[in-house]
């Protein structure tokens, strides 16, 4: 999917930038805020916890296959069309390790 042709030069947003594009595009209640801090660890980028002082890397290095699944997941979760808890449940276990 990313390297196809007609996908080159285009731009990979940041776990924070797809966040924030959803929640200004679609009208959506998120019921539980903290849920979003979940979301940041998912998909590896946790607002104002830079990894290095560089900060965070960019491009292809947010893409890989459990993040692009959850990338895929994260409006159904936000509409109420697939349940969080189901998901939380599996991915609990990760997040804190």
């Amino acid at each position: 999917m990313v390297l196809r042709q007609k996908n080159i030069g285009t731009r990979i947003k940041s776990p924070i930038e797809l966040m924030a594009g959803m929640m200004r595009a679609l009208p959506m209640n998120i019921r539980n805020p903290e849920n979003l801090i979940v979301y940041q660890k998912l998909l590896g980028q946790m607002l104002l916890y830079p990894p290095n002082v560089a900060g965070w890397p960019n491009g292809k290095s947010w893409i890989d296959s459990s993040t692009l699944m959850l990338r895929l997941q994260i409006p159904q979760i936000w509409s109420g069309l697939r349940p969080w808890i189901t998901i939380r449940k599996k991915m609990m276990t990760w997040i804190w390790d």
